[in-house]
């Protein structure tokens, strides 16, 4: 299911740079192919020229920006659209936002903010943004590292109930 949305996806990008646009398309053609499975996605295009990015979710999401001139972190709204594949009628939209080139991109899974300890409390995306604002000077590797070892020392001996995706990404160019 996988390689075939990514096949897929490479071929509708090619066609169409509007992210809405493109789930749109992937989003009907993974319904028509009926595979009884869902794809959750967010697709992001930047304009190094506008120094603009433009991003359509598909289940996914938060996604967070921190703001270097600023010293902050700010979550760029997602509307809630269902995952790829589940209705072939759903219309995706977009969200356009300013990026400067030293400002950073957080996505996450909500496998990360959902991970749970021993005694079955989640983790939340506040001590998420805590650790990310911590070490918002440090390079992509070293949050990630921060942010990992979190979770890790928060599960604890607990079991992983879902997959888990972090995603950092500067803008510079």
């Amino acid at each position: 299911c996988m390689a075939q949305t990514i096949s897929l996806f490479r071929i509708f990008s090619r066609q169409e740079s509007v992210p809405e646009k493109t789930l749109i398309q992937l989003n009907q053609e993974l319904c028509l192919r009926d595979m009884d499975r869902f794809v959750t996605a967010l697709y992001c295009v930047i304009d190094q020229e506008k120094k603009m990015a433009r991003v359509a979710s598909a289940g996914q999401g938060p996604l967070f920006i921190y703001r270097h001139e600023e010293k902050k972190l700010e979550e760029i709204y997602l509307a809630p659209h269902p995952p790829l594949g589940v209705m072939n009628d759903t219309i995706y939209d977009s969200k356009e936002f300013e990026i400067d080139p030293q400002d950073k991109l957080f996505l996450f899974s909500d496998g990360v903010s959902e991970t749970r300890n021993r005694d079955g409390k989640e983790l939340g995306m506040e001590k998420i943004k805590e650790i990310i604002l911590i070490n918002a000077a440090d390079s992509n590797k070293k949050i990630l590292e921060h942010l990992t070892t979190m979770v890790v020392q928060y599960v604890g001996q607990a079991d992983q109930h879902d997959d888990m995706t972090i995603i950092i990404f500067s803008t510079k160019f």
